[in-house]
């Protein structure tokens, strides 16, 4: 949410925990979304053993599988930010 307010209002001061705590309380039924899914996806990584002496195909599969939940994250987190627009400050 700090990345958000930064991108959104072009200031580092939108990333200060006085603005931030305040928006993700007033994003909370998306935003629970978008961290579930990042505690999910990061439970998978670490279960996979990934960078533990695996197979080169196996690190590049795992690779890939961070990445496109990173895009993910992203898009679902942008998504929050559209539906809940006129609530944040920025």
């Amino acid at each position: 949410m700090a990345t958000l307010g930064v991108v959104c209002s072009g200031s580092v001061a939108s990333a200060m925990p006085h603005q931030v705590i305040p928006a993700i309380l007033r994003c909370l039924p998306g935003y629970l979304l978008c961290v579930g899914l990042f505690v999910i996806i990061e439970i998978v990584r670490s279960l996979s053993g990934f960078g533990s002496g695996l197979s080169l195909p196996w690190m590049f599969v795992m690779g890939f599988v961070g990445i496109y939940g990173m895009f993910v994250q992203a898009r679902l987190t942008g998504m929050t930010y559209l539906r809940s627009s006129e609530k944040l400050p920025w």
